[in-house]
């Protein structure tokens, strides 16, 4: 065999192949010729006359340079840097008020529904007047009566029949006034323990059954759920296999002329319906093993909350609702004055004259009666129940005509002028979080609108159940579009650096344990260690290792080593 490369071509002669081992062998220095004439063409005439480490122009037949690599590169920017932290929570009116009323009767009318706005002073409840007006008459003319009597004294003028009877008959309706009114007061007790015994119990039951649904939540599905919604997909699983065998049954029929159209359309109706039931047992299989989502679990939560607040408030009621002993001790003290004053007239009968001490009692009687004109008054007063606040009726607990007591709570008004946003903090977080920060809070009924607000409060006391801190950011309401009690999210701002170098998260890489970012410097890239401050998933800040003047690689970086000849396709 013999071989010749000319000009980068490779000839091959070979005699004719003998037989046996010769044959065998004259085959291996075939092949092993072969290969090194090919080893040779690869080497020598692959290059371009002229090309780096070629033939005739090359440079000492020197290797080829490595082909650069195409990145993108931008320039290092300042900006303000800002680190948030994503929270969820209610929104809740900061300023609410229960309405009640001061003193026992009936409720003439309610001026206004659930939903109305109202502004401060508005006459929401009127109760009934007409026995507080007819005591107001009565006690005014007391005054007049013990006045009349302490000038008589002074002049000691003797009091006639006429005057001595008219005497006796508007003490003895001075005295039936304060009967009256201890009665009322005696029974506005007793009304009020039963309503707010009532209450409390209802309360109390709220906060059990808000308790046993979030349990029921947290608990997931049962285990008889799960095996029910399994035994229903097989069931209907089982279903469908019939109807489709029903179905090519018929159409077997059909087609041999043995069963009408209207039998196979029949079956397969059947079978159209197995699959769609097949369908809902599977999907609703799935929603019994996924258990409650995160949301209805916080929606619970709240509801406890809730229920728990609803009740304490209910409890706190009850301390306040009964007729304090000092006012029943002082309506006693009325009547017994009363009687005392009729058993005074009726005494004037057996009297000529009225002595000096009866001229400084007459004198105490003329202030006691001033006292009770001003107690009616007062009690009339009350009889008009305003609004303390401008805002919304949220609640109506009472009708016209109903019985109310002290402490009941008849309305609840909410302000909605400024709202607060109420969300809870992971511990590990709530270090961070201080009073006076800027959050951006945003509801899902104004999904593109971000409402301004600052916290307010950080509870320093963590939930006992969930391990969280709960914080209180006030948000204004000028336009009143937040509603107290729809879901929210807000984004705290922890810190805020301004004029802070700043890099794309892409330029960054991370090479034993170090930030790198790769400066591009005369077409080779440099690689540059780099502390970072603030980031966030688009930008980071560069505290150390940059000064604002470099080039840095933010395409292509992770596939850069230190001296990397490169070429930049596009800088910014």
């Amino acid at each position: 065999m013999r071989l010749q490369i000319a000009d980068c071509r490779l000839q091959i002669w070979s005699p004719p192949r003998r037989s046996g081992k010769s044959g065998n062998a004259e085959a291996i220095r075939v092949s092993v010729a072969f290969l090194l004439a090919v080893a040779v063409l690869t080497s020598g005439c692959g290059r371009r006359p002229g090309a780096p480490g070629g033939g005739k122009g090359g440079k000492g037949g020197k290797a080829p340079q490595a082909e650069a690599r195409a990145v993108e590169a931008n320039l290092v920017s300042r900006d303000t840097m800002i680190k948030t932290l994503a929270v969820s929570g209610s929104l809740k009116a900061k300023d609410e008020v229960r309405i009640g009323s001061e003193i026992p009767g009936r409720v003439v009318r309610v001026t206004v529904d659930e939903g109305d706005r109202v502004a401060a002073g508005h006459l929401l409840i009127q109760l009934d007047e007409a026995e507080i007006r007819a005591q107001l008459r009565q006690a005014e003319a007391g005054v007049a009566v013990a006045e009349a009597r302490v000038a008589q004294a002074k002049v000691g003028k003797p009091l006639t029949s006429s005057e001595i009877d008219s005497g006796i008959k508007r003490a003895q309706a001075a005295l039936d006034g304060a009967r009256a009114q201890l009665r009322q007061m005696e029974t506005g007790s007793a009304l009020t323990d039963t309503q707010i015994e009532t209450a409390v119990k209802q309360a109390e039951s709220q906060v059990a059954a808000a308790k046993q649904h979030l349990e029921a939540l947290k608990k997931g599905s049962r285990d008889q759920q799960k095996a029910q919604a399994k035994q229903a997909v097989a069931q209907a699983k089982a279903n469908l296999d019939l109807a489709d065998t029903s179905l090519k049954r018929m159409k077997q029929l059909q087609a041999g002329g043995a069963a009408p159209q209207a039998s196979v359309d029949e079956a397969q109706r059947q079978y159209d319906l197995a699959k769609a039931q097949h369908e809902s047992a599977r999907q609703q299989e799935s929603l019994v093993g996924e258990g409650p989502r995160t949301e209805e679990i916080r929606v619970a939560e709240e509801q406890v909350r809730q229920a728990e607040n609803s009740l304490a408030q209910t409890k706190e009621n009850r301390a306040q609702t009964k007729v304090s002993k000092d006012q029943i001790e002082g309506a006693v003290q009325q009547v017994r004055q009363a009687e005392a004053a009729l058993e005074l007239a009726k005494a004037s009968q057996v009297r000529d004259s009225i002595s000096d001490e009866d001229v400084k009692a007459a004198q105490a009687g003329v202030v006691q009666a001033k006292a009770g004109v001003a107690y009616a008054k007062e009690q009339l007063a009350n009889t008009r129940i305003h609004s303390p606040l401008a805002g919304i009726v949220s609640t109506k607990d009472v009708d016209g005509g109903e019985m109310v007591s002290p402490g009941m709570a008849l309305l609840h008004l909410v302000s909605l002028n400024t709202v607060y946003f109420e969300a809870a903090i992971a511990e590990v977080s709530v270090g961070e979080v201080h009073v006076g920060q800027p959050v951006d809070v945003t509801v899902d009924s104004a999904p593109d609108r971000a409402y301004k607000g600052l916290v307010s409060e950080v509870i320093p006391v963590a939930d006992a159940a969930s391990r969280t801190f709960r914080v209180k950011v006030s948000v204004p309401n000028a336009d009143k579009s937040l509603k107290p009690g729809s879901f929210a999210r807000g984004e705290i701002q922890l810190d805020r650096h301004e004029g802070a170098l700043v890099v794309p998260r892409t330029a960054l890489v991370r090479r034993d344990s170090q930030d790198v970012v790769y400066v591009v410097t005369d077409g080779t890239v440099r690689e540059q260690p780099v502390e970072i401050g603030l980031s966030n998933p688009e930008r980071a800040e560069i505290l150390n290792g940059l000064d604002g003047s470099e080039y840095v690689v933010v395409i292509g970086a992770d596939t850069l080593r230190d001296g990397q000849s490169v070429r930049v396709k596009r800088a910014n």
